[in-house]
């Protein structure tokens, strides 16, 4: 069975910098029918709701769909769910940023405007970014816009959101200073954000 998002979700989805077209392919192919639990939680959730959002919330929307809190679906709404709670609390940005790497939601894409204020004059021109990722993104280039100046941290990544798989890597590439949208000193992990589809290549380091 074939998901079709309702206009109201595909357009929540937009807002919050998701690719609606390419999520509900993704979903379809993953869940079968089991996939539009994820557009009625959007709908429930995002487009509709008002105020906070309780995990209470959820179970009992789980509950009207007969979904067994040890699938995969479930967990995946679960991390849905968090999206819609990390957007509607803080934008797109706030959404960007608060997503956990082990969430297996889909990718929430930032333009300039999307984000704040920040100290892209601390960049310097061809200086050395960094970013934890797993072997399968980097053989396919896929390599996103959250990169870091302190390797340590990209290291750190690699080791810590890929612990369950093959060995994360850690990709090394230069900064083109007119691609960054984002950077802040005051950043524990001293996050270069890029803009999309920017980084087109990159090295492989050993670590």
């Amino acid at each position: 069975m074939t998901l079709n998002f309702s206009d109201e979700s595909r357009d929540y989805l937009t807002q919050m910098g998701i690719d609606p077209y390419s999520y509900q392919a993704d979903l379809s192919s993953r869940f079968n029918s089991h996939a539009n639990l994820i557009d009625s939680l959007i709908n429930s959730f995002g487009v509709k709701a008002s105020g906070s959002l309780k995990t209470e919330d959820f179970n009992s929307h789980i509950k009207q769909h007969d979904i067994s809190d040890e699938s995969e679906i479930y967990n995946h709404a679960y991390d849905i769910f968090n999206y819609i709670r990390l957007f509607k609390g803080g934008g797109r940005f706030g959404l960007f940023k608060g997503r956990q790497p082990e969430w297996e939601g889909p990718v929430v894409t930032l333009h300039t405007e999307d984000v704040p204020e920040s100290n892209l004059e601390a960049l310097t021109e061809g200086m050395p970014i960094y970013r934890g990722m797993s072997e399968a993104e980097f053989n396919r280039c896929l390599f996103g816009q959250s990169w870091t100046t302190n390797i340590d941290v990209a290291k750190r990544f690699a080791k810590e959101t890929y612990n369950d798989m093959q060995q994360g890597i850690v990709a090394k590439t230069c900064l083109d200073k007119k691609s960054a949208i984002y950077h802040s000193e005051t950043d524990s992990e001293l996050e270069v954000i890029m803009a999309p589809q920017s980084v087109v290549s990159a090295d492989r380091i050993e670590t």
